[in-house]
């Protein structure tokens, strides 16, 4: 049995000395004075001494026994919900929500203000001289035990509490009771019962559900849940900023292969779905906020949840933006109710030109027609058209086959491979290393060879998931082209692509064949459907890094048309221009797991004053989750900057919308089948229509015991009958008629 308010019975118990000092005084001896008629009574007194002396003690232990029902009632006596009687130590696990969300503003007020208000109150619960404890997960990914296992120091975990702050990583439930449950199964079986309470609003994106919660053991008497957030919160997030180009040529370059646009695509949810809205788009330089790089808008209409804005960007103004040091485009919407998915970042590589490398033998006699290119020369020409074109930007570099070394190629972004025949084992290796390190490479078939060999040493040495024919296919009729299942690519030209496409005609093409899983996509196709040009990233990384584009086709006359046709030059260029973008990849990440700083970097240093200077260890790799948005530049052992690394709010857990109340109950119902859960409020703010309790009423009460004052109560009410009864008796009082006496005077 476990007593509530031990404080209380203990003074109750000591109440049972009233009852017994008013029996000592009254039993106190008076002087005697002497009367006539004494004898005759002090023999009556001898012959019911016996009987009166159990009578008054029987008065008196009724007496003392009331008091003592009457203090145990007040204590609330309760069965099967604590360690022993008058043991009423207990330990408090706090898992509180900082998670992106948590900072969520509704009537002044944000939700994360709210759970320390409610966690705070249930601090103040605990005594430490009774010998409670108390612990604090804070439930931002990944969860992070910040007071555990549970400690006397509640002012410190009440101070830990008030020092929470909001970060911009989404919740993790998972790893809190995954955490908690590891402490939970080891503790001693004598050890005081523990509550867990769980601050938290549940909202739509927060992945309730999406992974069954670990038991907490027999332990947990008590499970109290903040109660769900009534609807009225609206909010809309960036959810993506997409460059048309990540690297920026900014000489020679105009037009739609120009630096083109930047998309910004916005996501509504909760109340603010259900109202016609405009939200503006700014773009600006991290490094420079006053500096405007452009503009755009988007119109909601009722019952939108998604939307874009596209905002023109110029060579110019970004190229002056990077004279402030290494730009990083920011995208920034109009406040809302949460503040922090209002903007997101982008690294913008801004270069006077890209190094490609054509992998082909050189020309050592005159000049020649068209009908006497070689692939090498095509390439040339459609990277290379003229200054008339205004497609500069582009270097190129004539790299013999049999000479490839690392030092050639790491001057290099991309290269070209027309005669990938002439290429030796060793040289593929090198390529390999190449492509993994964040390049380009670009492979064609050779149109004068027979048995395509090269293409075993292509897939082994890259590790693509391609099966590559070794005989080109010969169509009896040249087939059509059409674009493939992904033109992230050519995005530029893809209101073109079509038209473009529509003269080629194809002759000859090697058979390939892409497994399902190895994320290689057809950019464009034959009329049969069969690939023509396919992106696939190399194996053995897993940043992103490195592109590899194959032709099924040769760039020659006797497999296609395609040299002679206009499609080539735009192709080339937006394969080149895009593809080494892509291949270099961004460093970065989402908020809430730990980020991959370049090959050599020693430390990330943030762009702007605000933030904290990272660690790195020896992958690279950040030495902790970090989950606060922001830019960084790395830095390696000499001071020089390798590279901006951008980490952004974790978007996927900003939906306003709440969840479901009964959903929630039965998610977290795994955690402590046993116990039940008890929707709580703030004592200011109780929500009563959704049967939530206040601090108070749930933590004193745990519903694993069975509270039994009210049966004291009516065993002490029985027994002050009695003692009425009793003090009645023992008074000898007769208040009944007598009959005269005869014969009286």
């Amino acid at each position: 049995m476990t007593i509530l308010h031990p404080a209380l019975l203990a003074v109750g118990l000591g109440l049972i000395a009233v009852p017994i000092l008013i029996h000592i005084l009254m039993r106190r001896k008076r002087k005697p004075v002497p009367w006539g008629a004494m004898r005759f009574l002090l023999e009556a007194y001898k012959t019911q001494r016996r009987r009166m002396t159990l009578e008054q003690m029987l008065l008196l232990a009724a007496r003392c026994l009331l008091v003592a029902l009457l203090a145990l009632a007040i204590a609330r006596p309760m069965l099967g919900g604590g360690t022993g009687l008058g043991s009423n130590a207990r330990t408090l696990v706090i898992l509180l929500d900082n998670s992106i969300t948590s900072d969520l503003n509704e009537n002044g007020q944000s939700a994360l203000d709210r759970h320390k208000a409610i966690a705070t109150q249930a601090l103040q619960r605990l005594d430490q001289a009774r010998g409670d404890r108390a612990a604090l997960i804070t439930l931002a990914a990944p969860a992070q035990s910040v007071a555990l296992p549970a400690t006397a120091d509640i002012a410190g975990v009440m101070r830990a509490v008030e020092n929470t702050e909001a970060t911009d990583s989404g919740v993790d439930y998972l790893g809190a009771a995954e955490t908690l449950a590891s402490v939970l199964n080891v503790r001693d079986d004598n050890a005081p019962p523990v509550s867990v309470l769980i601050a938290s609003e549940f909202r739509a994106g927060q992945g309730v559900g999406r992974a069954p919660l670990p038991g907490l053991g027999d332990s947990v008497e008590a499970l109290l849940v903040t109660s769900p957030p009534p609807p009225g919160a609206g909010n809309v997030a960036i959810e993506a900023l997409e460059p048309m180009r990540s690297l920026v040529v900014a000489s020679g370059t105009s037009g739609a292969l120009g630096t083109g646009q930047a998309r910004v695509a916005l996501r509504r949810s909760g109340s603010a779905i259900g109202q016609r809205a405009v939200s503006s788009v700014r773009l600006l330089s991290d490094l420079n906020p006053s500096l405007t790089l452009g503009q755009g808008t988007v119109r909601w209409s009722q019952g939108q949840s998604e939307g874009e804005a596209l905002v023109s960007l110029d060579a110019e103004t970004l190229t002056k933006a990077q004279q402030d040091g290494p730009l990083v485009l920011r995208a920034e919407i109009d406040p809302d109710e949460l503040q922090r998915d209002n903007t997101r970042r982008r690294a913008l590589e801004v270069r006077e030109s890209i190094s490609v490398g054509i992998a082909a033998p050189g020309r050592y006699a005159g000049s020649v027609g068209v009908e006497g290119y070689t692939p090498g020369d095509w390439l040339r020409l459609a990277l290379s058209p003229g200054e008339s074109s205004g497609l500069g930007g582009i270097a190129l570099e004539q790299v013999e086959p049999g000479v490839i070394d690392a030092t050639r190629l790491a001057r290099l972004d991309a290269l070209l491979l027309p005669r990938p025949d002439l290429i030796d084992a060793g040289a593929w290796d090198r390529i390999a290393d190449f492509a993994r390190s964040g390049g380009l490479v670009v492979a064609f078939p050779p149109g004068d060879a027979g048995a395509q060999l090269w293409t075993d040493r292509l897939t082994r040495s890259l590790g693509l998931r391609l099966t590559i024919g070794r005989e080109a296919r010969q169509y009896a009729t040249p087939m059509g082209v059409r674009t493939g299942d992904d033109n992230t690519l050519l995005s530029l030209i893809a209101g073109e692509l079509e038209f473009l496409a529509q003269p080629v005609r194809v002759q000859r093409l090697l058979p390939v064949s892409i497994d399902p899983q190895s994320g290689a996509s057809v950019i464009l196709q034959a009329e049969d459907s069969a690939p023509l040009v396919i992106a696939s990233p190399p194996a053995g990384d897993d940043n992103g890094r490195g592109l590899v584009v194959l032709f099924a086709s040769a760039i020659d006359t006797q497999w296609s048309d395609l040299p002679t046709k206009p499609l080539l030059v735009p192709l080339l260029q937006e394969i080149v221009r895009q593809g080494v973008g892509r291949a270099r990849g961004a460093y970065g990440g989402i908020a809430g797991a730990r980020v991959l700083a370049p090959t050599g970097s020693v430390e990330l240093t943030p762009v702007s004053n605000s933030g904290a200077s990272l660690s790195l260890d020896e992958a690279g790799l950040t030495r902790d989750a970090v989950r606060t948005a922001g830019a960084w530049r790395a830095i390696d052992q000499r001071g020089a900057s390798r590279a901006s690394v951008v980490v952004n709010p974790d978007t996927s857990a900003t939906r306003a919308d709440p969840e479901d109340s009964q959903r929630v109950q039965r998610w977290l119902a795994t955690l402590s089948p046993e116990t039940q859960l008890q929707w709580i409020g703030a004592e200011d703010t109780a929500d009563t229509a959704s049967g939530a309790q206040s601090v108070a009423q749930a933590f004193d009460a745990p519903r694993r015991g069975r509270e039994y004052a009210w049966i004291v109560f009516a065993a002490a009410l029985g027994l002050g009958l009695v003692e009425l009864f009793l003090a009645r008796l023992c008074s000898h009082a007769d208040l009944r008629d007598t009959a005269p006496v005869k014969g009286g005077a």
